[in-house]
């Protein structure tokens, strides 16, 4: 998303991931003084609670989503950063949220699912923060879609943004890209590519635009990596990325520039084992950094300035971060509460970032967690 932000996802419950303990290295490089320290979160839910995306419109002000869960159903879970401490403004709908957009502190566009209790599809919710409160916003699914989940938002201004995702009819079929856009007046469908006939199909994860119609989607097209630049109206190019290894997947993109992205995601081997890595984009081609980690993936990137970004993940049972600069990649010590822990989202704003995501307890129940970044 623009200066922050990024399958993501269909992320699954905290509480029934499978992990592993493993050991990661880095290459040093110079690396800025800021450093990663906890702060404390609500925990509104008795059993669940997970913050999945954040967007910073300053140093000041952040918002996190996700979800919560007491008994049942997931409930849509959002805590807003004030600049001294993190509170609850739950938007009290059925849904769990991937991904948060703020282009001021009165709009915001949070996005995820929600279950139509009727049918059992799984249908795009989108969320409207009016500085106060949040409300729904219908969006149709595509007709005869069983599933239609929306992974990403990224908001140029408070009446320009595009929100992507998937969708499927069910049966087995591919997935689907799934794009709608904002102008202000309501949301409407964009038609986008799918490149790729496979069986896994194609889904977008997240987007980041410079500009009210040019945007850079990252997401999947079968086990290749896919970011298609977006145009306007039905133009799309999709751009040559790297595949390290047997299967690829971005989770995440941000670009400071039309010269200038970085996406991360996972990267999985002929034999299973999945690393997290990194891509720089210049405009022209595309440089890889493939971590050591088993086990591991980044989840989200941001970036500080043009030459300064950090992304977070995990490396089971630890979370995740790392820092890029003129000299290259780094890792940064992330604090580890629980018995696993993970970090999903980042956002920067001005010279500090905010990191959420969650972690598991002793009685396997989830707690959220928020670092931050200076």
């Amino acid at each position: 998303m623009g200066y922050r932000q990024g399958l993501r996802r269909v992320r699954p419950l905290l509480s029934v991931l499978v992990v592993s303990w493993t050991i990661w290295f880095w290459t040093a490089s110079p690396a800025s003084a800021a450093t990663w320290s906890r702060q404390p979160t609500p925990n509104p839910f008795a059993q669940q609670n997970v913050l999945y995306g954040v967007d910073c419109v300053s140093a000041s002000w952040c918002m996190g989503v996700g979800y919560g869960i007491n008994s049942g159903s997931p409930r849509a879970f959002a805590a807003r950063w004030n600049g001294s401490s993190w509170r609850a403004v739950n938007p009290g709908t059925a849904s769990s949220l991937q991904e948060v957009a703020c282009p001021s502190t009165s709009t915001c566009f949070a996005v995820g699912q929600r279950v139509a209790l009727s049918t059992g599809r799984r249908l795009p919710a989108l969320l409207k923060w009016n500085g106060t409160g949040w409300t729904s916003v219908a969006v149709s699914a595509p007709a005869g879609q069983q599933y239609a989940i929306l992974n990403g938002v990224d908001c140029r201004t408070a009446t320009s943004c595009l929100a992507v995702g998937g969708s499927s009819d069910g049966s087995g079929s591919p997935f689907h890209t799934l794009v709608y856009r904002y102008s202000g007046a309501g949301w409407s469908r964009v038609i986008s590519p799918n490149p790729s006939a496979a069986p896994v199909g194609n889904t977008f994860a997240a987007v980041s635009c410079t500009g009210a119609s040019n945007c850079y989607v990252a997401g999947n097209a079968g086990t290749k990596t896919l970011v298609e630049h977006w145009r306007g109206g039905s133009t799309w190019h999709r751009l040559s990325t790297p595949n390290p290894r047997a299967a690829n997947n971005f989770r995440a993109i941000t670009c400071t520039s039309g010269t200038s992205c970085f996406a991360v995601g996972d990267t999985m081997s002929s034999t299973g084992v999945s690393s997290a890595f990194a891509e720089h984009y210049n405009g022209t081609s595309w440089s890889t950094r493939t971590f050591t980690a088993a086990d591991s993936f980044l989840d989200d990137v941001s970036c500080v300035s043009a030459s300064v970004c950090v992304a977070v993940g995990a490396a089971a049972p630890h979370t995740m971060a790392v820092e890029y600069t003129a000299g290259g990649w780094r890792s940064r010590s992330t604090p580890d509460p629980g018995v696993y822990n993970y970090l999903y989202g980042v956002g920067c704003g001005g010279p500090t970032c905010e990191a959420v995501g969650a972690y598991t307890t002793a009685t396997s129940n989830s707690r959220s967690l928020a670092a931050r970044y200076s």
